[in-house]
């Protein structure tokens, strides 16, 4: 479980705990639990249960999983106008996103890079904003192929911005990586000055995008880093919110660009790994979906996060979590209000199950 104690890092732990009366388990935490708005199991299935009876040589054992956090994966879409040659920015921008290709340090993160305008008479085709100028790649082994397109392909030379079809075409080579490779957070990290006019680039196109972006399925986040000098800080601000992370990450000259913007895509792969959990799996038993309960024992009092059937009931302040497919789970997700408790603590998850189903 998840205690938050000065001299341990915090954790999220899955609490399985079907049938726990038999293995010695206090009854009364289980009320608690179910007062919290966990599903008794001893009342009959869940909603997303199988229903099978469970045979009577079955019984409850404890067992330990290894945390499984979800690889990130990261599309950078810079922006790659005239303005972007005024006052550094674009070299700060290569710096800074060639330095976080190469930091070895980050585990499980993939990147790829891409870039508008494309050359005349592509620079609205939405299907070539779909071919990243760097496909995906893990990290640190991106950065060499990373500088190589900097140096032979890629300068702020294009006259305008059309972000719409850039965006339209990055959210869609997302879709299909997620496709074959369910199990991952995906986001944009759109990096610019502003928008331009052209392509049907406009504030409604451009939102609408991002607001179907973050309703899909999957979810695709996007992240504004808004570089300095751009006359549209409310609107990236705006296109953020709308794109599901809150405000655009501000960029200013006194910051120093490109640190900033290091600390910034360092930020942006924190915030996309806070929420979603691979569900354990054991050769040794079988883990009952409607028995999970997520707990975050902060002191003193720690906190219970359900079990939902389905993902709208998130809607408001509700802590709760949901699987991808109630029936046969293979992914957990905690509705927002849980997800930002999980981000303020600054916790390190790990996944165990006090309790599962074991046949003899």
């Amino acid at each position: 479980m998840l205690v938050l104690r000065p001299w341990l890092k915090p954790c999220v732990v899955l609490i399985a705990c079907g049938g726990c009366a038999e293995s010695g388990v206090d009854n009364a935490a289980v009320a608690v639990l179910a007062d919290a708005g966990m599903h008794d199991a001893s009342s009959g299935p869940f909603p997303g249960d199988s229903g099978v009876p469970r045979a009577p040589d079955t019984h409850c054992v404890t067992a330990s999983f290894p945390a499984e956090p979800l690889p990130v994966e990261l599309l950078v879409l810079l922006d790659a106008s005239i303005s972007m040659a005024e006052g550094n920015k674009w070299d700060a921008a290569v710096r800074a996103i060639t330095r976080f290709a190469d930091t070895a340090s980050i585990t499980g993160l993939s990147l790829a890079v891409s870039a508008f305008p494309l050359s005349l008479g592509d620079e609205c085709k939405v299907n070539r904003y779909a071919q990243p100028l760097v496909p995906m790649q893990r990290t640190p082994d991106v950065a060499s192929v990373v500088k190589q397109a900097f140096l032979e392909q890629l300068g702020p030379d294009g006259q305008t911005s059309p972000v719409r079809p850039a965006l339209d075409g990055s959210l869609q080579y997302l879709r299909a990586r997620a496709e074959t490779a369910p199990f991952a957070q995906r986001a944009v990290v759109l990096v610019t000055d502003g928008l331009g006019n052209r392509c049907d680039t406009s504030d409604d196109t451009v939102l609408t995008l991002a607001a179907q972006a973050v309703a899909g399925t999957p979810a695709l986040p996007i992240f504004v880093l808004a570089m300095p000098g751009g006359m549209q800080q409310s609107f990236l601000d705006r296109l953020a919110q709308v794109g599901g992370t809150e405000r655009a990450f501000a960029i200013t000259p006194e910051q120093g660009a490109e640190d900033a913007l290091v600390q910034a895509m360092q930020a942006t792969r924190e915030r996309s790994t806070a929420c979603a959990f691979r569900v354990p799996t054991s050769p040794d038993g079988q883990l009952i979906p409607s028995s999970v309960t997520v707990a975050l024992h902060t002191d003193p009092t720690p906190q219970t996060f359900g079990l939902l059937d389905r993902p709208e009931r998130c809607a408001g302040e509700t802590w709760g979590f949901y699987y991808d497919d109630n029936t046969a789970p293979n992914l957990l997700t905690l509705c927002p209000a849980a997800c930002n408790a999980v981000k303020a603590s600054g916790a390190q998850v790990t996944l165990d199950a006090d309790c599962l189903w074991k046949i003899d």
